[in-house]
């Protein structure tokens, strides 16, 4: 009996103990999975900013070059010259800016498609597990069972003992 307690005891300890990990690793990968989609998404809406800012800084460009062209006077003409110098100039650091954020992003849609990828692996492992975790809960119930109709026998034989002793003394 007590062999049977014992594991018993253990298996289903072990159980709820592999049940609230497996749980608490889902909700973390999912947690996980949530929040690097968040950065993606974040990622490609600034990408769409600085693509309408280039855009804008394009226009500006356009602009003062026109203004540049029908300048009646040098001052106004080189006034207008500098501002188209700098809006080229913003447009420049605007372009690099968003080669950087792209090749970022690029790798943080990588990253998420990998894990994706991985997190269906890993819902698949932790299913196996949690069916693992479930044959171990049969394996306990039936340990118990079995513990039962252990003690039940014992009883009837400590019952059968007493009734041979008893006959045994009437015999004599």
């Amino acid at each position: 009996m007590g062999l049977f307690s014992r594991a018993k005891k253990i298996i289903k300890s072990n159980i709820k103990s592999d049940q609230t990990k497996l749980h608490q690793v889902q909700k973390d990968i999912e947690q996980t999975m949530r929040e690097l989609k968040a950065k993606v998404d974040t990622n490609r809406a600034q990408l769409h900013r600085l693509n309408q800012q280039i855009v804008e800084q394009q226009s500006k460009v356009e602009k003062f070059e026109r203004y540049e062209e029908q300048a009646t006077q040098q001052a106004q003409s080189n006034t207008f010259g500098l501002q188209k110098q700098q809006a080229k100039t913003e447009m420049h650091e605007l372009e690099t800016k968003k080669i950087g954020l792209a090749q970022k992003a690029k790798k943080l849609e990588d990253t998420y498609q990998t894990l994706q990828h991985r997190q269906g692996e890993n819902l698949e492992y932790l299913r196996a597990m949690k069916n693992g975790a479930k044959a171990n809960k049969q394996i306990a119930e039936s340990l118990a069972e079995s513990e039962k109709y252990e003690e039940q026998v014992r009883r009837e034989l400590a019952e059968a003992e007493a009734l041979l002793e008893l006959r045994e003394d009437s015999l004599q």
